[in-house]
């Protein structure tokens, strides 16, 4: 959410001549993104078992249970790269729809 909309805002300022807007609307971005992935990290990787029985797991197997609470566990735990590639990915798609003719080839059909 935060780098999707960060990218937009980033790409409009740009455009503007805004550089420092820009840079402060990607800085906004960045830090909400990592502030809430750490949050998400923290709390999955902490409370999985817990969050897995309210899923609707403790009708499984305690095998399952304990295989689902694992899987959780890792996802938690690398969701912090996971959604910081996503600001670099939308961050960077939104500098390259605004960068001057020259430099990328056009495809003229």
């Amino acid at each position: 959410m935060f780098p999707m909309g960060g990218a937009t805002v980033v790409a409009i300022r740009m455009g503007r001549g805004d550089e420092t807007g820009a840079n402060r609307a990607f800085m906004t971005a960045f830090s909400l993104t990592l502030l809430i992935s750490l949050i998400l990290m923290g709390v999955g990787m902490v409370f999985s078992q817990q969050i897995v029985d309210i899923s609707g797991a403790s009708e499984l197997s305690k095998e399952m249970r304990e295989m689902s609470a694992d899987y959780l566990f890792y996802y938690a735990a690398f969701s912090v790269p996971m959604l910081m590639s996503s600001v670099a990915r939308h961050m960077f798609c939104s500098m390259l729809s605004i960068m001057p003719d020259g430099i990328f080839f056009k495809v003229h059909i």
